[in-house]
């Protein structure tokens, strides 16, 4: 039946009229009004990180496109870095527009157009981040529309990348496209003939989806060493607090919450917390749910309105992508900015009936109408997803293969691109983090800028006599009003530091150690308890600011207006160079040194760098092989320097104090020979002098001397020929440093060489000089029974595994090997009690309590 003229009239105004208001409306919005900023540093930075290939598992913590997008505005572009994000905001509500017209003209267009305008408004200014993953998701929900009338393989790879590319913004799309492809799959019956060619649409569907997660799938393998489809570490708190029960995620120490260490993982332990009490963490989903429902109780009444007026396919589609996106989030603990996607769509579904009441029809489940001239738009609004997509997924690819590490790697990035302010600030930090304390803070003085507003202030509060605070709205006042704090202790100033710390402690409580909804009070004592960030990590980076040597004080003056928790006081008592108390044991100290910087960043380069050049020596034999060991990252890092709590340690304060000067220069020379008389057993310590000293005969003469008297770098020389598979090189290096006197660790590297070039009789030979001068030590004994077992001599074997269990009880290597032969011997009861016992002393990594619990399995069989 035709509509009277005067409805159709009055429809076609009010059609103009919703098109004119969504376009002042998204203009104003993304335009003009400000964007959320308190993320966006960080996420520049990682988008910098890909962008220069520099390494960093930094890059991992969020899903790529926003942080490239940022770095390419930011710093290459020259233009506002908040412009992708506003033109997408107004991409999503042309997005809208073409949902609206495939099912109704451009009225209808215009009608949806203005829902998402509408949407978009809020109190709060808007996410950057979230705005990208709307327009990414209407995207995606178009050319599922698309798909859905059409069938066929192209609209089915279109649409499936549309949503691999959504994931590249954020990954909650995740578990969709099974049920998508399953839809498709029915949906498309009657339109496509065939059931084989349905499959293959559907497969192809879901081949594409997760085909742009494949290049950042490996990259986070080269970087973890393990398969991680989306991000590494951000998720954690949301599964911590998720699995504990709160309803919303917390600003707080979430691990500590838990009571996790660093490097733990969190995915086991919030298993056996949900299965523990699966009715708290049902309770809890539930709970969520509601919660998200009065986010936005409006929307919600009238997305139900929405659908019950136009129940079309389109618009039921829509209320599953919703009813998804609700349920997906609710499993884990839930943040309100992440539900800004979710507005769009209940805004689209009241859309629907608002114009089916206006058109003075209801749809019953009819067939859209055909909309051939939203096709074009559709495929211009895939493009402008696709384009950016692709850009960073290339980069993605290229960065295991291209990524360098460290000084050298962000050198290098400076000086290609010396415009960019990035890679100076990085180099500065780097240097700061190596205790080079007036290098690192020349390199931020010169990054300070339009780009970095904050390092002009950094330079202003380390100068001033009286420090301000920084401006409030700079992101990063927080951390550069710990840096006021310090700098009024270093002056001496106590009445305006205690204002400051004051002020400081009460930011932290409210903004970083706080729960985020009334619903979980409950827990917030427990939370703000576990969570000593502002001491062990807040305190602790802008220390970095101050030589080292002026720590201790600093640190003993902020205890007189604060309580310094152990773990700050473990970390003066290094500074003091004070050690081996009963705060600060070894793992301690590993915890602490290990948290916020990745000391060993770059060590291969700055090796590699320092050993280049200079004359080959003259001298045959180990001084010659010596030289010729370059060690791996690895190896760097066993034979090299270990970290510290306060820092990298003094080997890797003196090679990176040798790299900034060059060798060649008479401070790299200087910094080198610190670096030799810091240690003259480490072999590297070693080649590095010889390189500044460009192998003169003085030097040789000097290295030659010291290996005669302490052989050990040619043993730790030899362990490293092993583990490349050189048997020749480490054999002649373990024999010469075989005669001499050698650690107990040098010992145990020549057995390990004797062991790897099959000479298992000197080895045991070599052994027996070795027991003379250590009779109890368990390593050596460990490393005769295995050149034991080696040889043939089991029995012999056995009763050196048994002496080295004595000498050390739950010793590991001996455990497994002794383990080993019982069950050799079938002597399975004797095997399963020693593999028990190892695994109830504790102290066991994941990877060796799991290897014995595999050695358990095999002999519980």
């Amino acid at each position: 039946m035709e509509k009277p003229p005067a409805r159709g009239k009055a429809l076609v105004l009010l059609s103009r009229t919703a098109g004119a208001a969504a376009l002042v409306l998204a203009a104003w919005q993304f335009g003009f009004r400000p964007f959320g900023e308190q993320a966006l540093p960080r996420h520049a930075d990682r988008g910098e990180f890909l962008f220069h290939a520099v390494y960093s598992k930094s890059v991992s913590f969020a899903m790529p496109l926003p942080g490239m997008a940022l770095a390419w505005f930011k710093f290459h572009l020259g233009a506002d870095p908040l412009l992708p994000f506003r033109a997408a905001g107004l991409l999503a509500c042309l997005a809208a527009y073409a949902i609206g017209a495939r099912g109704g003209g451009r009225g209808r267009g215009a009608f949806f157009a203005l829902a998402a305008a509408l949407a978009a408004l809020g109190p709060s200014a808007s996410d950057a981040e979230q705005v990208l993953y709307a327009f990414s998701l209407l995207v995606f929900l178009l050319l599922e529309l698309v798909r859905l009338e059409r069938g066929g393989f192209a609209p089915a790879a279109v649409s499936g990348l549309a949503a691999g590319f959504s994931m590249l913004v954020r990954s909650p799309l995740f578990l969709f496209p099974p049920l998508a492809a399953v839809l498709g799959f029915f949906s498309a019956r009657g339109r496509v003939p065939g059931t084989g060619r349905r499959a293959a649409a559907a497969l192809l569907f879901l081949a594409c989806a997760y085909l742009p997660v494949v290049p950042w799938a490996r990259l986070n393998h080269h970087l973890f060493g393990r398969v991680i489809l989306f991000e590494e570490a951000r998720p954690s708190s949301n599964i911590i607090t998720g699995a504990k029960g709160l309803v919303f995620s917390i600003e707080g120490d979430a691990r500590a919450f838990a009571g996790l260490s660093r490097d733990e993982s969190v995915y086991p332990w919030a298993v056996r917390t949900v299965l523990a009490d699966p009715l708290n963490y049902a309770s809890a989903v539930a709970k969520r749910i509601a919660a998200v429902f009065m986010m936005f109780p409006l929307l919600f009444a009238l997305a139900a309105a929405g659908l019950f007026f136009c129940r079309s396919p389109g618009n039921k589609y829509a209320a599953l992508l919703a009813a998804y996106f609700v349920a997906v989030h609710c499993l884990l603990a839930v943040e309100e900015r992440y539900f800004y996607p979710l507005r769009y769509l209940l805004a689209l579904m009241a859309a629907a009936g608002a114009w089916e009441l206006a058109a003075g029809r209801r749809e019953g489940g009819a067939a859209p109408a055909p909309a051939g001239e939203a096709r074009p738009l559709a495929a211009g609004l895939f493009l402008a997803l696709a384009l950016p997509s692709a850009a960073v997924l290339f980069k993605v690819w290229e960065y295991p293969r291209a990524a360098g590490r460290g000084l050298p790697a962000l050198a290098a990035e400076a000086a290609r691109f010396p415009a960019d302010p990035w890679p100076l600030r990085k180099e500065g930090e780097a240097y700061l983090s190596f205790g080079l304390t007036a290098e690192g803070l020349e390199k931020l003085g010169r990054a300070c800028g339009a780009q970095y507003p904050d390092l002009c202030h950094l330079s202003g509060i380390l100068a001033s006599e009286r420090p301000a605070y920084p401006p409030e709205g700079l992101p990063e006042w927080y951390e550069l009003s710990l840096v006021k704090l310090l700098r009024e202790l270093r002056l001496g100033l106590y009445a305006e530091a205690r204002s400051t710390l004051t002020r400081l402690l009460g930011h932290w409580g409210t903004e970083r150690n706080a729960v985020r909804g009334e619903e979980d009070a409950e827990h917030l004592a427990a939370i703000r308890n576990s969570n000593l960030t502002f001491w062990d990590s807040d305190i602790r980076a802008a220390l970095l600011y101050w030589p080292p040597e002026e720590r201790a004080e600093l640190l003993s003056r902020l205890g007189r207006i604060g309580t310094l928790t152990p773990r700050l006081r473990c970390l003066m008592e290094f500074y003091r160079g004070v050690t081996g108390s009963a705060g600060c044991r070894d793992p301690f100290q590993r915890d602490l040194g290990g948290a916020e910087f990745d000391w060993s960043g770059g060590l291969r380069e700055i090796l590699a760098a320092l050993l280049a050049g200079g004359t080959a020596p003259a001298e045959e034999g180990a001084l010659r092989l010596l030289r010729g060991a370059a060690p791996s990252p690895r190896e760097a890092l066993e034979i090299f320097d270990v970290p510290a709590p306060g820092g990298p340690g003094p080997a890797l304060k003196a090679a990176a104090a040798a790299y900034r000067s060059g060798l060649s220069s008479p401070d790299g020379r200087r910094a080198a020979r610190e670096l030799y008389g810091l240690d003259g057993d480490n072999f590297v310590h070693a080649l590095v002098w010889l390189a500044a000293e460009e192998n003169s005969p003085a030097a040789r003469a000097e290295v030659a001397r010291r290996l005669s008297a302490r052989p050990y770098p040619l043993a730790a020389a030899a362990a490293a020929y092993i583990a490349r598979g050189e048997k020749e090189k480490a054999l002649e290096l373990a024999r010469a440093a075989a005669r001499g006197p050698l650690p107990e660790e040098g010992w145990t590297r020549a057995l390990l060489a004797f062991q790897g070039a099959e000479k298992y009789g000197e080895g045991i030979a070599a052994a027996a000089r070795a027991l003379a001068a250590y009779p109890r030590s368990a390593p050596i004994l460990n490393g005769r029974g295995m050149l034991r077992v080696l040889s043939g001599d089991e029995a012999g074997a056995r009763e050196d595994f048994r002496k080295a269990l004595e000498a050390a009880p739950g010793e590991f290597q001996a455990s497994m090997s002794l383990g080993a032969l019982l069950e050799r011997a079938g002597e399975k009861g004797e095997a399963e009690a020693l593999y028990v016992s190892l695994l109830a002393g504790g102290g066991l990594d994941p990877a060796r309590a799991g290897d014995v619990r595999a050695a358990l399995e095999r002999v519980r069989r």
